[in-house]
């Protein structure tokens, strides 16, 4: 909802991508209310991985609790251009801290961490 609602004040797009029908369809009733001209806002039934391409500048993500999935999703990201913002990254994010060390970690509670990872031009 926070994503749906910064794209119907400041335009944009927003791709929410899930495996479960049942959560897609949950999404569209509670976003119903932010579609507008200024935005677009899709919702596809599938697995996030085929859709990671270079055409998004944030992706948030929130897969399985699988870390080796967290770091395929990563690591087919362009993060010379996206910012990422990894959802419990005190579980899932168990293999990425030894292969990219440059993650911010926020601490959401005293038992949730999301981390942030900053694009990184090419050089």
């Amino acid at each position: 909802m926070f994503w749906a609602d910064y794209i119907s004040r400041c335009g944009g797009s927003l791709t929410i991508v899930d495996i479960d029908e049942t959560n897609l369809s949950n999404c569209k009733i509670l976003l119903r209310d932010f579609a507008n001209d200024k935005n677009s806002i899709r919702f596809i039934l599938g697995d996030g991985y085929n859709y990671i391409d270079s055409s998004f500048d944030f992706i948030y993500l929130d897969g399985s609790d699988d870390p080796a999935e967290m770091v395929r999703q990563f690591e087919k990201i362009d993060r010379s251009k996206t910012l990422i913002l990894c959802d419990d990254f005190h579980t899932k994010g168990s293999a990425l801290r030894v292969t990219h060390p440059d993650f911010q970690s926020i601490m959401a509670n005293e038992s949730h961490e999301m981390a942030l990872y900053e694009p990184v031009p090419a050089q």
